[in-house]
C-alpha cells in the first residue's frame, strides 16, 4: 500500500524539465532582442528626425531672416528721383518754356528775362554729391541715397528698415546696415562625424544699427553669425526690367542698381544626413511702383 501511494505521489509532482527550462529562456532571449532592437530604432529614428526637423526648421529661420530684411531696403528712390535727374528736368522744363514764351511774345523786360535765368542756374547748381562712399549722390528731396553692393554672388550690402530698438527710448532709428556674405564654415572643436564636408559654407549676416551715416563702416567690430549652415552653393540673383530675366549682378541692372524689386536666393543645401535640397526663394520689395521720370514732367509742367 506504502508503495502504491509513493508511486502515485512522484507521478503527479509538477515542474519543468531543464530542456523546457532552457527553451523558455531562449525564447525569452530572443522576444528581449526584437523588443531591444525595436525601441533602439524607435529611440534612433526620433533623434534622427528631431535633428534634420531642427535643421530645416533653422533653414527657414534663416530665409525668413532673409526676406525680412530685403523686403524692407531703404532708398528714397524707390518714392522720388534723384537731385540730379530733378534738376535736369527743371532746366529742360524751364527752357523750354522760356523760349516758348519769347516766340509768343517779345514783351517783358531784359532785366526780367535776366533775373529769371539766374535763378534758373541757381536751382541747378544745388547740385551736389554727397561725400561719402555708403551712398550715391541725393534725392530730389535732398535725402541721402544708400547704395547696394554685390561684390561676389553669395554677398549683399544694403540699407534696411527691419532695425529693431533694444533698449527703452534709446536715439536709434529703424535704419541699419546689413551684409550678407558667404564663408567657410568653421571645424574647430567639431568631431569628424560632425563635419560636413559636403557642404562647408554658411551664409553670414552682420548688421550696424548705430551710426549710420559714418563713411567708415567698421565691418570688422560688428559681430558677424551664421543664418544658414550647411551650404553646397548660394547666390543672390536681381530681376532686370529691361533683359526680362534674372541676372547675377546689380551693374546689369544700370539706372535700377540702387532699387531693385526682385531678388532671388538660389539655395544648395546638404544635411549632416546628406539630404540634398535646392531652393529658390524670390523676395519683393514691399516699396509701390514709382515713375520718377512721368513725375517730374508733372511736377515741372510750366503751362499751368
Amino acid at each position: 500500500m506504502e508503495s502504491i501511494e509513493k508511486n502515485h505521489i512522484h507521478k503527479t509532482e509538477d515542474g519543468f524539465t531543464l530542456i523546457e527550462v532552457l527553451i523558455a529562456i531562449a525564447i525569452l532571449s530572443v522576444l528581449m532582442t526584437a523588443i531591444y532592437t525595436i525601441v533602439d530604432s524607435s529611440v534612433n529614428t526620433n533623434d534622427r528626425v528631431t535633428k534634420e526637423d531642427r535643421e530645416r526648421l533653422q533653414l527657414e529661420i534663416g530665409m525668413m531672416r532673409i526676406e525680412r530684411d530685403i523686403e524692407l531696403i531703404n532708398s528714397p528712390l524707390y518714392y522720388e528721383s534723384s537731385k540730379a535727374d530733378d534738376n535736369k528736368a527743371f532746366a529742360k522744363a524751364y527752357n523750354t518754356s522760356q523760349s516758348q514764351s519769347q516766340s509768343r511774345s517779345r514783351l517783358g523786360s531784359s532785366s526780367q528775362q535776366q533775373q529769371q535765368q539766374q535763378q534758373s542756374k541757381k536751382y541747378v547748381m544745388t547740385t551736389h554729391l554727397y561725400k561719402n562712399k555708403n551712398f550715391d549722390n541725393l534725392s530730389a528731396g535732398n535725402v541721402p541715397i544708400p547704395i547696394l553692393l554685390n561684390e561676389e554672388k553669395g554677398s549683399l550690402v544694403f540699407l534696411s528698415s527691419a532695425n529693431r530698438r533694444l533698449v527703452k527710448n534709446m536715439k536709434q532709428s529703424n535704419l541699419m546696415w546689413v551684409r550678407y556674405r558667404v564663408v567657410t564654415t568653421s571645424t574647430e572643436g567639431q568631431d569628424e562625424e560632425e563635419k560636413n564636408t559636403e557642404a562647408p559654407y554658411s551664409l553670414t549676416r552682420t548688421v550696424i544699427p548705430v551710426d549710420i551715416y559714418n563713411k567708415d563702416l567698421d565691418w570688422g567690430k560688428a559681430k558677424e553669425y551664421p543664418v544658414i549652415e550647411n551650404l553646397r552653393d548660394f547666390s543672390f540673383e536681381f530681376y532686370s526690367p529691361e533683359k526680362e530675366k534674372f541676372v547675377s549682378s546689380l551693374r546689369e541692372l544700370n539706372k535700377l542698381r540702387n532699387t531693385p524689386r526682385l531678388i532671388r536666393m538660389n539655395i544648395d543645401y546638404v544635411s549632416k544626413n546628406g539630404d540634398e535640397l535646392q531652393l529658390n526663394r524670390t523676395i519683393r520689395v514691399m516699396w509701390p511702383e514709382f515713375n520718377s521720370s512721368e513725375d517730374l514732367k508733372e511736377k515741372y509742367d510750366f503751362k499751368k
